[in-house]
């Protein structure tokens, strides 16, 4: 004030007024750093204090339950705010009250803190050489499942094809004899638990279908084969049997649909008179199926748990709903009708696989009781 003051009456008096004006610029450059020097004095102390308060409290509240006083230990342990503090921390609390609610017999209570622990850490597993025998009882009694999963399948080197000829198309009196074959499948899958006997599975698959088709007629045989390779979509509903077990049987079922990456022929025509053998290799037939598949899927299945994740086998039967044959293309291709003697049937195509693959846990649900 005295040299605000000061500042005032020399420019009434008409007197000069650097020495003032310096004294109170002098001030203002340091005020800034006063103030900094305040607040850090001010704030240190309890910026230092909120960093040791939570695990202070939690000593405090393990002390209190250590010596039997009961409310005085749920009092501390609840008073630490867990929201903020990281994952580890907010288990520790998690545990403690547990254990303090079960000394209580406050069972309901410790019940919801163990459901807490559980989706803190959906993986552990009882110490039995710290954890209390009525923890490790009442962890063993909450069911932890895993909520998505991502599966990686291969086919067990069987994923056979059965045609179907739903109408026949020859040009001569003949017959064509449908052999199926087995081939490959893989792909992805991925799974979403409902409750503890429901699953919700999604795949994407690869996969190859062939067949052989054989037909003689004059002095010729005839034998075709022909390769599909589809990129299929179950969506199936999986019911889990014996799910805390181990060993987990599946029984599943739902809808697929189908579409067509690539599909060809090999052609073989024998004139037997004179053992000639004329052939017609690598033939793209995409062009002459319809592109689009679907149908039926369903079947059964075993998985055992390993790590963090199932190690699965399972046999499922594709039943197509759909012609392969692009009708409008039957009649377009005349190196076929002349040499081979080929016309395409309407002919739909089922399959059975038998697959293996391996399932791992994204994350984890915790049931609760009701």
């Amino acid at each position: 004030m005295r040299i605000f003051t000061h500042i005032i009456y020399s420019i009434l008096t008409d007197a000069k007024i650097p020495s003032a004006l310096n004294h109170f610029f002098a001030l203002a450059k340091t005020f800034p750093v006063v103030l900094l020097i305040c607040m850090q004095l001010q704030l240190s102390p309890a910026f230092a204090q909120s960093e040791e308060s939570f695990a202070e409290i939690l000593v405090k509240a393990n002390k209190a339950y250590e010596n039997g006083n009961f409310n005085e230990a749920i009092t501390l342990a609840t008073s630490c705010s867990i929201e903020k503090a990281v994952l580890s921390d907010q288990w520790k609390v998690q545990r403690l009250l547990t254990i303090i609610y079960l000394a209580d017999g406050q069972s309901d209570q410790a019940r919801t803190s163990a459901e807490k622990m559980l989706e803190l850490n959906p993986t552990y597993k009882p110490n039995y050489l710290k954890d209390p025998a009525e923890l490790i009882k009442l962890l063993k009694s909450i069911t932890v499942i895993p909520k998505f999963s991502l599966g990686l399948a291969l086919s067990l080197g069987t994923n056979s094809t059965f045609p179907e000829i739903t109408k026949g198309f020859v040009l001569s009196d003949y017959n064509k004899t449908y052999t199926s074959e087995n081939s490959f499948q893989f792909g992805l899958s991925s799974g979403y638990t409902l409750s503890e006997h429901l699953q919700i599975d999604l795949g994407c698959l690869a996969t190859r279908k062939a067949y052989q088709i054989d037909y003689a007629l004059s002095n010729w045989n005839v034998s075709v084969d022909e390769k599909l390779t589809y990129l299929d979509f179950p969506l199936m509903a999986k019911y889990i049997l014996y799910p805390r077990k181990r060993w987990h049987i599946t029984i599943q079922g739902g809808l697929f649909a189908g579409f067509l990456l690539f599909s060809e022929n090999n052609f073989k025509a024998t004139f037997t008179p004179q053992n000639k053998l004329y052939e017609l290799s690598n033939v793209n037939s995409t062009s002459r199926r319809n592109l689009f598949n679907y149908g039926f899927v369903g079947g059964v299945g075993g998985t055992y748990k390993i790590e963090e994740g199932d190690l699965y086998l399972q046999m499922n039967f594709y039943k197509s709903l759909a012609n392969i044959t692009n009708e409008a293309s039957r009649y377009k291709y005349n190196e076929l009708v002349y040499n081979y003697f080929y016309e395409d049937d309407d002919i739909i195509l089922s399959n059975l696989s038998i697959t293996i693959g391996y399932a791992f846990y994204l994350n984890y649900k915790i049931l609760q009781k009701k």
